[in-house]
């Protein structure tokens, strides 16, 4: 029996290399039927219906082989990847997501997996496991920090992303700031007196939210604190601190710089440093200023009747970003808010390649300046005119906040770490109003209380 079931294994795999991956399948199927135990049928049987595009069924053949073989690695690292591809594509199944079994890429990755599912709490356990496993990962670390603080863990979160900035973490991903001609601030270090270089962390939306960290320094009796910006600098310097910009774009040129300072600390790692709550940290308005002439331009591009309710929309982000999927919201969707508010002004605040699918709706009332978006100070003035910015969690959300125009964030059940998991307000923005999916993947329910709520801010026809 068993000699006759390899045979048949042998069979199939020289079938998948003729390119009758079906053929395959049907004989794999047919082993596995006779033979639930025979763990090279199942490993093979998982290989062939990836190829054939059966994600789901790929994984439940491999979790029949790692449940023949628990400790086996190639099998848990094959899991690590189909859970990785599958993303919102399959549920994660109960018993893979409790179990202690797998090497710690395999509950790294099996973690991240159920985070972009909103298994949160689940998704916690995995990365705790993960972190015993290898207790020297910066990666797994920062993760875990994620978690923690997207469940409301804010101290120990925090402590967990300090391993982005401690030598193991600057080894992993800042190799160049082992070499700085400076100390990096610390938790505990000496504040009063010091000049201090705060440098940047993240992407833009990142750096905007992390800059109103540096004042806190100046609250603790910094002597000088400078911002290090390398892009937008006209932008950043309109910083209601009127803390200067550094903006050599070379680490020899920042170490030229750095070395006229007392300390740097990246913005983010400001939270651990200076042991802040989370009621410490938004500040009462507005933190960047937009330029007069700029602002004058949009004034009379978006001139439109006082009735009328000008909206700012950004409805995705960059393509490129791990969890796109999640956060952003398919064009067709924005029809129904769009076409149900007529009484409103829709003004395109993102610049990307979706904005030629609305466009190409040519829909009424939607209008898209983003070519003349040269820099975020052009969007910034843009901003400045409306009533309001509707965005999902991307730069433009950021931008408008920071500038204190109203701003409405749309996020999906598997948000990002520093918007919770409930609520309608953040602590890094007090004029931001949270909307939350309901359920996961359904922007259309979302989109309706956003137009009801607009609705409301409308004068009576």
């Amino acid at each position: 029996m068993t000699q006759r079931l390899d045979s048949l294994v042998a069979a199939a795999r020289e079938l998948l290399s003729l390119d009758e991956a079906t053929l395959s399948r049907a004989v794999l199927e047919a082993c596995v039927l006779q033979a639930p135990g025979h763990l090279q049928a199942w490993v093979e049987l998982a290989n062939v219906q990836w190829i054939l595009g059966a994600k789901s069924e790929s994984l439940e053949a491999s979790l029949h082989a790692a449940a023949l073989a628990p400790h086996e690695l190639l099998i848990q690292s094959n899991i690590a990847q189909q859970l990785g591809s599958l993303g919102l594509e399959a549920p994660i199944p109960t018993r893979l997501a409790m179990d202690d079994a797998g090497h710690a890429d395999y509950r790294f990755c099996l973690a991240e997996a159920l985070d972009r599912q909103a298994q949160f709490e689940v998704a916690l356990l995995s990365y705790r496991k993960a972190v015993a496993l290898q207790p020297d990962n910066p990666r797994f670390h920062i993760h875990l920090g994620y978690a923690l603080l997207r469940l409301g863990h804010w101290r120990e979160g925090w402590r967990e992303m300090t391993w982005y900035w401690n030598a193991q973490g600057f080894h992993a991903f800042s190799p160049w700031a082992l070499a700085a001609p400076r100390p990096v601030l610390r938790r505990g270090d000496a504040i009063q007196g010091k000049s201090i270089l705060v440098t940047g962390w993240g992407g833009v939306g990142d750096l905007v939210m992390f800059t109103q960290l540096a004042q806190h320094l100046t609250r603790r009796g910094a002597a000088k604190v400078s911002l290090h910006i390398s892009a937008d600098v006209a932008f950043f310097s309109g910083n209601r601190w009127a803390y200067p910009i550094v903006s050599d774009a070379t680490v020899d040129g920042l170490f030229k710089r750095l070395a006229r300072y007392d300390a740097w600390v990246p913005n983010a790692s400001l939270v651990d440093v200076l042991e802040l709550n989370a009621s410490d940290i938004g500040p009462a308005g507005p933190y960047f200023s937009v330029d007069a002439a700029r602002t004058a331009t949009w004034r009379g591009c978006l001139a439109t009747p006082a009735v009328r309710k000008k909206i700012g929309l950004a409805w995705s982000g960059n393509p490129d970003n791990l969890y796109e999927k999640n956060r952003s919201i398919a064009t067709q969707h924005l029809l129904a808010l769009l076409k149900g508010t007529p009484q409103v002004d829709w003004f395109v605040v993102q610049k990307n390649p979706r904005n030629a699918e609305l466009k190409a709706l040519a829909l009424p009332h939607v209008f898209d300046h983003s070519e003349a978006f040269a820099n975020l100070q052009d969007t910034a003035a843009l901003m400045a005119q409306l009533d309001l910015v509707v965005s999902v969690d991307s730069l433009p959300a950021h931008l408008s906040a920071s500038l204190g125009v109203p701003t409405w964030l749309l996020l999906s059940a598997a948000a990002d770490w520093r918007w919770g998991i409930e609520g309608d307000a953040s602590p890094w923005y007090g004029g931001m109003r949270l909307y939350r999916q309901k359920t996961l993947g359904d922007w259309a329910e979302l989109l309706e209380r956003v137009g009801a709520d607009i609705q409301r801010l409308l004068p009576p026809r």
